[in-house]
């Protein structure tokens, strides 16, 4: 199963490489090019789609990328920003979705545009989306770096 093999590639002897495609035919030449794994970028996606990134500006085009690319015969991980919802349950019913399509993973970030969000609303965001699909990877990405919010760095340390 998809799950299980994607899980196991973060705990080989090797460490995981995991490019980033943002339409289908970057998605392929990866996968031809022999990685084990693929992600997708919200970035590359809103670029491609000539929308604005961590905007919640494309929820379609993401899904209609997974759509496609989880057919090449490698696991997916689909970076869904900050979840592309208004609460936990509509997040974590995107994240159902993406794994009846055959998602191994996603991202799912804590930057809101020009800030955080509030580490309890995260938290539960988290939560929501375990509960409902606790066989996807769930990689809760932190903003602060990218962002550049004040002490940022120095709370990392």
């Amino acid at each position: 199963m998809t799950f299980e093999r994607f899980r196991a590639l973060h705990h080989a002897d090797e460490p995981l490489l995991l490019p980033c495609a943002w339409d289908h035919a970057s998605a392929a030449a990866l996968a031809r090019a022999g990685f084990a794994a693929i992600g997708t970028t919200s970035l590359g996606v809103a670029a491609a789609a000539g929308k604005p990134d961590a905007g919640r500006a494309t929820r379609q085009e993401t899904l209609a990328l997974a759509r496609t690319i989880t057919g090449l015969g490698i696991p997916v991980t689909v970076d869904i920003e900050a979840g592309f919802g208004e609460t936990p349950g509509q997040v974590a019913d995107l994240v159902a979705q993406l794994a009846g399509l055959g998602v191994a993973g996603i991202n799912l970030e804590d930057g809101r545009g020009t800030g955080l969000a509030d580490a309890s609303a995260q938290a539960k965001l988290i939560a929501a989306v375990k509960r409902r699909v606790p066989q996807v990877f769930l990689n809760a990405r932190t903003d602060a770096f990218w962002l550049d919010l004040p002490d940022a760095r120095a709370l990392a340390l």
